[in-house]
């Protein structure tokens, strides 16, 4: 019995030293327990370091990988700079510009019954300021309008001048009276452009009042007379001789032009209906022998062509 159970000692310490090689490999080589059941995975390891072996399995991956890595951004790096550069050209240039500014130079050219009462054309100056609060909505490529705007112009029609001295005891007044007859037109206005920023047609409309005022200006030079102190003064003093306010409203067109894109230059004319209004006619002003001043008014309604040339800018 005893030599039995020795016997069968010696047989399980065998047994356990014949299992201890096979594990170890299996946990030196963790990641080659499955496809390496063999007693022969070390050999595969050694015959890889040879460049000769046919079957190179860890430089097969190796080159597979960096294609996909490296191809990748090749082709999502032009097509976002592609799509970036089609939002820029496809973006109209005017969604940039939706305010413009008119300075300019303009006539006041009677018609109808303005024309035959009183036949006295005018000279002023116009400024405008339009805006589009819905510029991303209504600008397209070629169509550019400017609906929200604000029109201020002021035309003169005539004016007399007559100068006279009066000397006092101390001074000499050398007077300056001067009678003037003009309009001030305050409105609404918009416009609306066409084509291209180089040469543009366009329309434009408006509506508003305009103040005709005939006025009486009067500059006092008091200048001592020899022998006498004092110093030389100026005194100014203005006085309404008629005013009248009508309303409004025209439409016109005109060409611009343009060699960049905010700096244009314009041509344009507009025909405005005025109402009724009471003006001093020029022509009648009068100065008597006390330069006391006479005049004549006249009523009539105000239609006028009023040609305008000047520049633009877009900001």
């Amino acid at each position: 019995m005893r030599i039995f159970i020795l016997t069968f000692l010696i047989f399980s310490v065998i047994c356990i030293n014949a299992q201890n090689p096979r594990i170890k490999p299996a946990s030196k080589n963790p990641g080659a327990n499955k496809p390496a059941n063999r007693t022969t995975t070390p050999a595969p390891n050694r015959s890889n370091a040879n460049p000769a072996n046919p079957t190179p399995t860890k430089p097969a991956p190796a080159s597979v990988t960096p294609t996909p890595a490296n191809s990748a951004p090749a082709n999502t790096t032009p097509a976002a700079g592609a799509s970036i550069s089609n939002t820029e050209t496809s973006s109209p240039e005017p969604l940039k510009n939706n305010v413009i500014l008119n300075l300019g130079g303009i006539l006041g050219l009677p018609h109808g019954e303005f024309k035959e009462i009183s036949n006295n054309w005018g000279y002023g100056i116009s400024a405008r300021l339009a805006y589009n609060p819905f510029h991303s909505l209504l600008v397209g490529e070629y169509v550019r309008p400017f609906l929200l705007g604000l029109e201020v112009q002021h035309i003169w029609f005539g004016a007399k001048t007559e100068n006279y001295s009066q000397t006092e005891a101390f001074y000499v007044n050398d007077i300056e009276s001067r009678v003037s007859s003009g309009a001030l037109g305050i409105g609404l206005s918009g416009r609306c452009e066409f084509l291209s920023y180089k040469f543009y047609p366009f329309i434009e409309y408006s509506a508003g009042f305009r103040f005709f005022n005939g006025s009486n200006n009067v500059t006092i030079t008091r200048t001592p007379r020899p022998g006498f102190p004092g110093n030389i003064t100026t005194d100014n003093a203005s006085r309404t001789l008629e005013a009248s306010t009508v309303g409004y409203y025209g439409f016109g067109g005109g060409l611009g032009f343009s060699n960049g894109h905010h700096f244009r230059f314009e041509l344009k004319l507009n025909y405005q209906y005025g109402g009724n209004a009471t003006y001093i006619d020029p022509e009648s002003v009068t100065f008597d022998a006390n330069n006391r001043i006479s005049y004549k008014t006249k009523s009539s309604k105000t239609d006028m062509f009023i040609p305008y040339i000047g520049c633009s800018f877009l900001f």
